[in-house]
């Protein structure tokens, strides 16, 4: 039984886990946004991977966590070696993108901590949710007025996490 996660290179929490998942000896693929995945095969309800080496069996994962990202698939030689018109290059990456989700929707026949098919919610709606349906959901304030947010530091008694309303913005180094 393996846990497939798949994350970006940079993500602390899913490292975090990590650390826990060796420490439990817990047998785990990680695939990252930008780690390169190529196709061995894809047959009804069954699929084989390779990842960096590793041969990643469709029947072999027993649960996934989707923390971010997508799937990056090789390009064909074909597609590397020779300038093509454009419209080829659009054929084959809309065939690539009818692939990956064929993969994602193969993976949420499996136990897992969210999907694919969610990774674009909006985290407002999502609180917004959670109080409509009773459930605690912490404080908020999107503002531009600073004066706004001074006010709204100081009635949470200085502990406020700022976070981005879609992607987080990371600095290359």
């Amino acid at each position: 039984d393996m846990i497939l996660i798949l994350s970006s290179k940079e993500d602390q929490s899913t490292n975090n886990v990590i650390l826990w998942l060796k420490f439990l000896n817990k047998d785990f693929l990680r695939i990252n946004e930008d780690t390169k995945v190529e196709l061995e095969s894809l047959q009804l309800s069954s699929f084989v991977l390779n990842v960096g080496g590793h041969r990643l069996r469709f029947r072999d994962i027993s649960s996934v966590w989707y923390r971010r990202g997508n799937l990056t698939f090789n390009s064909p030689e074909i597609i590397k070696n020779y300038s093509l018109e454009s419209n080829i290059l659009e054929y084959n990456s809309s065939e690539t993108e009818r692939l990956i989700e064929h993969i994602h929707n193969m993976l949420n026949t499996i136990p897992s901590l969210n999907n694919f098919n969610f990774n674009d919610v909006n985290k407002l709606d999502v609180l917004n949710g959670f109080y409509k349906a009773g459930l605690h959901c912490p404080r908020y304030l999107v503002t531009q007025n600073k004066c706004e947010l001074k006010k709204f530091y100081e009635k949470c008694n200085g502990w406020i996490i700022s976070k981005a309303l879609k992607w987080s913005y990371v600095v290359a180094s």
